[in-house]
C-alpha cells in the first residue's frame, strides 16, 4: 500500500522522531476547566461515564516530568509535580532502569501495564525502542501467566470491552460506551487457546490489550483507533469456574452457533457505530470458530488477520521463498509434506497452494 507519513490518521504522535507537543486545543485552559468543573459538580447521568473516560484521556495527554515550564503554569500543574523537566528520552531511560530492577518478567509485565495507564506515550516509546528486550514481557510466554492472573490483577480503568453472551441484542449499546469515536481496528479474543493454559475464559483479556500496543509501538498506529475486546463466550476451566476471583461469566463455554451469532452482531454494531473501514485481528480463539469468522469478514469484503490462520502459513511460505536463491528452484518445483492432523497444517498447505497458484499466474487468496 501507499507509504504512510506523519501526517497519516492512523498514525500516533509517540512515532514520530522529533518531540510532539500535546495539542492545545485539550490542554486549554478553558477546556480543562470545563472538565474540573464537571468533576467538582457532574450531573447524575455523567457521573460514571466520566470517572470511567477522563482517566484515559488523562493517559494519552499525560507528558510526566516532561511538561514544560510553560505548560505547567497553563495547566494549573505548578506544584504538582517536581521542579525538574525531564525530556521523554531521559524517562524512557528511567523506565528501562526500573523494568531491569524487577525479579521477573510477570513483575516487569506489570509495571508496563502500570507505565500504559499512567503515560500512553511513554509507554510505547520504550516498548518500541527496546522491542527485541520486551517482546518477551509484553507477549509470550508472560503474557499467558498475566492473563491467568487478571482476576487477582484486575483494574478499573477501562483497557478493553468486555461483551459476552448475555448481551446478545445490546452489543451496539455497549460500542456506544468505549469514549473512542474514530475506532478502526478491532482485536477480539474469546480467551479459548492461550499460549501453554489453554482456555482463560474473559481473562484472556491482555491479549487484545498486548496485540494493540503493538500496532502503536511497533505499527505506529494511534492507539484511539484500536479497539481491544474481549469475546465472554464462557469458559470450560474447572478451575476457573470454581476460582471467587474470576472475572468472567460463570458458565461453560457457548455453542459455535452462539459464538459466531454474537460476532455477526459484533462487526455488524461495530460498523454502524464507527463506519465500515475496520480492520478485524482474532487471536486465540478455538480453530473452527475463528476459521468461521475469518471467512464471514472476507465474505463482508473487511480485512482481516489471523495469527493462527495466516501468522503461521505466511512465515513458512516467507522462508520457502526466501530460499529460493540457495535452492534454484520456485514454490511448484518442490515436493510439499505436511505433517500432523492439526488445523494448522491445514492453513499452511491451504496458502501454500495460494502462493503456488500467483506465482504461476492464477490469482489465489
Amino acid at each position: 500500500g501507499a507509504q504512510r507519513g506523519p501526517d497519516h490518521p492512523l498514525i500516533h504522535p509517540s512515532f514520530s522522531r522529533a518531540p510532539v507537543a500535546a495539542p492545545a486545543s485539550f490542554l486549554s485552559a478553558p477546556t480543562l476547566s470545563f472538565y474540573l468543573s464537571l468533576i467538582a459538580s457532574p450531573p447524575a447521568h455523567l457521573y460514571l461515564s466520566l470517572s470511567l473516560s477522563l482517566p484515559t484521556l488523562k493517559k494519552r495527554y499525560n507528558k510526566g516530568l516532561a511538561f514544560s515550564e510553560e505548560e505547567r503554569d497553563r495547566l494549573y500543574l505548578r506544584g504538582l509535580l517536581p521542579p525538574a523537566v525531564l525530556p521523554q528520552r531521559t524517562q524512557a531511560a528511567r523506565a528501562m532502569v526500573n523494568v531491569r530492577s524487577k525479579a521477573t518478567d510477570l513483575d516487569r509485565f506489570t509495571y508496563l501495564t502500570a507505565l500504559q495507564e499512567r503515560n500512553e506515550r511513554l509507554f510505547h516509546r520504550v516498548l518500541g525502542q527496546h522491542a527485541e528486550e520486551l517482546l518477551p514481557v509484553w507477549g509470550e510466554p508472560t503474557l499467558s501467566s498475566a492473563c491467568a492472573a487478571h482476576g487477582l490483577m484486575f483494574r478499573a480503568l477501562p483497557r478493553a470491552l468486555f461483551v459476552g453472551l448475555a448481551d446478545r441484542g445490546r452489543v451496539f449499546q455497549i460500542l456506544k460506551n468505549w469514549p473512542e469515536r474514530r475506532v478502526k481496528v478491532l482485536c477480539i479474543t474469546d480467551g479459548a487457546r492461550v499460549g501453554a493454559l489453554g482456555d482463560l475464559g474473559v481473562q484472556a483479556v491482555g491479549v487484545p490489550v498486548s496485540r494493540a500496543a503493538l500496532y502503536t509501538a511497533l505499527g505506529g498506529v494511534d492507539p484511539a483507533v484500536c479497539l481491544p475486546i474481549a469475546l465472554d463466550a464462557g469458559t470450560d476451566n474447572p478451575d476457573l469456574l470454581s476460582s471467587p476471583f474470576y472475572v468472567g461469566a460463570r458458565r461453560p463455554r457457548g455453542s459455535g452457533e452462539e459464538v459466531a451469532a454474537l460476532l455477526d452482531e459484533l462487526i455488524t454494531a461495530a460498523r454502524a457505530r464507527f463506519g465500515p473501514s475496520l480492520f478485524i485481528h482474532f487471536e486465540n480463539m478455538r480453530y473452527r470458530h475463528l476459521a468461521a469468522a475469518v471467512s464471514a469478514c472476507r465474505s463482508a469484503g473487511l480485512p482481516v488477520w489471523s495469527d493462527d490462520i495466516q501468522g503461521t502459513a505466511a512465515t513458512v511460505v516467507a522462508g520457502v521463498l526466501a530460499a529460493q536463491p540457495l535452492t534454484g528452484k520456485g514454490l511448484a518445483d518442490h515436493t510439499w509434506l505436511f505433517v500432523g492432523d492439526g488445523p494448522a497444517g491445514t492453513h499452511i498447505a491451504e496458502m501454500v497452494a495460494a502462493a503456488i497458484a500467483r506465482s504461476q499466474g492464477g490469482g489465489g487468496a
